[in-house]
């Protein structure tokens, strides 16, 4: 398979969080719309076997990639970036004083608290700058990219080691009754998350390994984003444009002993078990032409799923991927699966050799 690098540009508010599985969904009923229900069943057979032609990652904000999960650094490394950390911020603190000039002042100088809220905010964080990342996928260790990280800030300004987010708001609807057309008289005011970009485009990473020709992958795509992405797309939600394709290689450790996820994912019997990672519980819904009434008001859900979150660190490495299709998720429509697979980068992680060793 080769790898790839899709941009997507976030145009407007999202009601669902963007993630490699839900968007598997719309290509499968872009297939669906387009070629029929038959070239969807020969898709997913493909899919579900030991050479699938598509799998596609979480959505990542342009230049970075997900936080690898990863045992926390020890307390002389932990001293060691405390102290660097203070550094970081008293330089921060002596340029805010120097711009506000002798009579400004810039605040209390940081301390133990200010120190403590940013190697935790790092340590935290959902993504890291790509070419943070890239530099250290030979020795992948949580004192090591932590120390990277402040270095990032120190030369490029607080904040900047950390990607744009979705800002998250409560927003309240009405329930319509449907003989009325108007609204519920008693009890019918609900909330619903909406998510909006902090700017009016908002770019995204979509890596993704394929054996499909590139222009078959972007027509897949485009299909499947052709009437938003997510819940109340009908509504003008989850607008993403579908932009270029990059086939630039990947980069790897010189000498893997490991994989990082770059999506969430399902573990497979043939996917590495030693390892750090984190976990998620995914409530997924029917979409498509079964997202109003698949066989009754009472099913639109599928079963909740447990998956690993993009980030995970196992080894050995044996494929280009983790993950599987996992068949049998909704209680009624026996066909629907979740696609449950991420592709990975090769890295080596000295966490991941000292629990192999542990097992052996």
């Amino acid at each position: 398979m080769t790898p790839y690098r899709l941009r997507l540009t976030l145009l407007g508010p999202l009601g669902t969080g963007l993630s490699g599985d839900t968007l598997f969904g719309h290509l499968c009923w872009g297939i669906v719309y387009h070629e029929g229900r038959a070239a969807l069943e020969d898709f997913l057979a493909r899919m579900a076997s030991a050479q699938p032609p598509l799998v596609i990652g979480d959505p990542v904000p342009a230049g970075f990639l997900p936080n690898p999960a990863l045992p926390p650094p020890t307390l002389k490394e932990r001293e060691d970036l405390e102290k660097l950390c203070l550094e970081v911020l008293q330089e921060e603190h002596s340029r805010r004083q120097e711009s506000l000039g002798a009579g400004g002042l810039a605040g209390s100088p940081p301390g133990p608290p200010e120190v403590h809220d940013r190697l935790k905010r790092l340590a935290k964080a959902p993504w890291v700058p790509r070419e943070v990342l890239v530099a250290h996928l030979d020795d992948l260790r949580a004192a090591v990219l932590l120390e990277a990280l402040l270095q990032w800030e120190r030369r490029f300004g607080p904040g900047s080691a950390e990607a744009p987010r979705l800002r998250a708001r409560t927003v309240m609807h009405n329930t319509i009754n449907r003989f009325t057309q108007h609204p519920s008289a008693d009890g019918g005011l609900f909330a619903l998350r909406e998510y909006f970009p902090p700017t009016p485009r908002m770019d995204f990473d979509l890596y993704l390994l394929s054996s499909l020709p590139a222009g078959r992958i972007v027509e897949l795509f485009r299909w499947g984003l052709a009437g938003g992405y997510g819940r109340d797309a009908a509504t003008g939600r989850g607008n993403l444009a579908v932009g270029e394709l990059d086939e630039s290689p990947w980069p790897a450790a010189s000498q893997p002993n490991a994989v990082l996820a770059l999506g969430t994912f399902s573990p497979s019997s043939d996917d590495p078990a030693a390892g750090t990672w984190r976990l998620t519980v995914r409530l997924g819904k029917l979409g498509g032409a079964w997202a109003g009434d698949p066989e009754g008001p009472d099913h639109p859900f599928k079963y909740p799923l447990t998956l690993l979150c993009a980030g995970a660190v196992l080894g050995p490495p044996r494929r280009a991927y983790l993950g599987r299709i996992v068949p049998g998720v909704h209680p009624i429509r026996r066909e629907v699966v979740t696609c449950a697979m991420a592709p990975v980068l090769s890295v080596r992680c000295p966490a991941v050799e000292a629990v192999q060793q542990e097992a052996n």
